[in-house]
């Protein structure tokens, strides 16, 4: 391979190692075997999406209760807004527990979506939803994230061992939800850490942490989309430092990604996704409210969340909150 050829695919990593974050997950199969983290088109075919307007990525993380892969509940719903004239990025979070018209099924959480309407009805979910024309999508698993030794923080395997870490500027008093830290990991103290893969794990499925949390599923969604932005300064930094390191962590990332991108579309869209400063990124959940509905809890996204959603899904930049 040409050096150049080499030195172009080091940003295929800034895009799928920064939407890798966001999602918490399992797509095991019932053999328990792991399956692989997918990046694919929304829309089958030659047509390629235009780099010169908003780019829109859905992403999700489940959790698989069968073999079928698209009989999944997905605990982690994202939208990635990507503005390429400005710059900008948006990153929207969406409670799982959000109430939502589900086309082809009807009014449910829009955890369910997938599990009733396959990866084409989540899809058209959100849109509707939104009001967001997605151009990718993007599933995810625990295994992938965190290795195969994540519950019992082993941390062996997994995307974020394998690229070293991510740097994350832990909030006082630290993290010390037992419920996502389980029996072996220790809390996590405030300041400026550098996370391995069950730790940052920990870091994106603790919801009952009441320091850090006291908004739950809320909260949670929105420490995803900071882990999100964190991941894309680390890479932003490795490229800068090493193109080598670079190189390193896009080998790393193959193991656990599929796409069905073609290869000059990812070189482009990582190229366009490491141009992006941490600092033009923007980190939402939209606004809901807690309610209920056949006894169940919850959440109603009020009409200033939907405004949120509008706005986001003209450019991919939040110019209202």
């Amino acid at each position: 391979m040409s050096a150049r050829r080499r030195l172009m695919l080091f940003p295929v990593g800034g895009l799928i190692g920064a939407l890798l974050w966001t999602t918490m997950g399992s797509f095991s199969s019932a053999s328990g075997q792991e399956a692989p983290i997918v990046i694919e088109r929304v829309t089958e075919g030659d047509l390629r999406p235009s780099f010169d307007q908003p780019i829109f990525i859905l992403v999700f993380g489940g959790d698989a209760r069968t073999g079928n892969p698209e009989q999944v509940r997905t605990d982690s719903v994202h939208i990635v807004g990507i503005n390429p004239e400005q710059r900008k990025a948006t990153v929207v979070g969406i409670p799982r527990d959000a109430y939502v018209d589900i086309p082809g099924h009807r009014q449910d959480k829009i955890a369910h979506a997938q599990y009733f309407t396959g990866h084409d009805g989540a899809v058209a979910t959100v849109e509707r939803l939104s009001g967001c024309d997605f151009q990718y999508r993007m599933l995810t698993s625990f295994q992938g994230f965190a290795g195969i030794g994540y519950r019992a923080g082993t941390g062996r395997g997994g995307i974020i061992n394998d690229i070293g870490g991510v740097t994350l500027n832990v909030p006082e008093p630290g993290l010390t939800d037992t419920a996502a830290l389980g029996k072996t990991l220790d809390p996590i103290p405030p300041g400026e850490q550098l996370l391995d893969g069950p730790q940052a794990l920990a870091w994106a499925r603790s919801r009952k942490d009441p320091n850090l949390r006291p908004q739950g599923d809320f909260d949670r969604s929105r420490a995803q989309g900071t882990l999100m932005v964190a991941m894309l300064a680390e890479l932003r930094r490795d490229f800068a430092d090493d193109p080598g390191t670079a190189l390193r962590n896009l080998v790393a990332i193959r193991r656990y990604v599929k796409m069905n991108i073609p290869l000059g579309e990812a070189l482009e869209l990582g190229l366009m996704t490491l141009e992006i400063a941490p600092e033009d990124v923007t980190n939402i959940v939209v606004d809901g409210e807690i309610g209920s509905a056949g006894g169940a809890s919850i959440v109603r996204i009020t009409q200033q969340g939907l405004n949120q959603l509008a706005d986001v899904c003209t450019d991919g930049v939040l110019d209202n909150a």
